[in-house]
């Protein structure tokens, strides 16, 4: 691949599962309470996967303008990986490589996105994926389940806000597909 242009670049990060492409909007959730429910799953949930947490944790410091605390986050996702996921370290790194592209693409830095793009493109060539930005796989859906959760809870807080709902909606519907 070779240096493309931000046009270019853009278009392949739509195409990648990651926190970015999954309708999560600023609008649509409020991130400082949001952030403040993650830390603590961090923290205290022992059973749930930290990598997930990491990079949800990672988009809404992202969203909440912590540019340099949302790439510590998906720092600390990727050195999770391995830990929990000794033997699919490539597989179970793709939303995290997503989202990193995703956050120094909106730093303004297209080498480092291109590079975290070109680990993504190697893993899906790798596994034989039909698309070279994309992988169906379970831990996607995973990660897209834990932000449905965040929709959801922020639904039960206000249930009327037709806002939240779409979201939830997008969301179950882009698992379905």
């Amino acid at each position: 691949m070779s240096f493309l242009s931000q046009e270019d670049l853009k278009e392949i990060l739509q195409q990648i599962e990651c926190h970015f492409t999954w309708i999560l909007q600023k609008e649509h959730i409020d991130p400082n309470e949001l952030e403040e429910r993650i830390v603590e799953q961090i923290r205290f949930l022992i059973n749930k996967s930290k990598v997930l947490n990491y990079n949800l944790l990672a988009y809404v410091k992202f969203l909440n303008n912590k540019k340099e605390e949302a790439l510590e986050n998906l720092q600390k996702a990727e050195e999770t990986v391995p830990i929990e996921y000794p033997g699919d370290v490539e597989k179970k790194s793709l939303v995290t490589w997503g989202n990193y592209a995703w956050v120094y693409y909106h730093m303004g830095n297209l080498t480092e996105s291109q590079a975290y793009v070109k680990k993504v493109e190697s893993v899906c060539k790798q596994l034989g994926s039909e698309s070279p930005y994309k992988m169906e796989l379970p831990q996607i859906y995973c990660e897209k389940e834990k932000a449905i959760e965040a929709y959801e809870k922020a639904l039960e807080m206000d249930p009327t806000n037709e806002e939240y709902l779409s979201a939830v909606m997008n969301l179950k519907l882009s698992l379905e597909s």
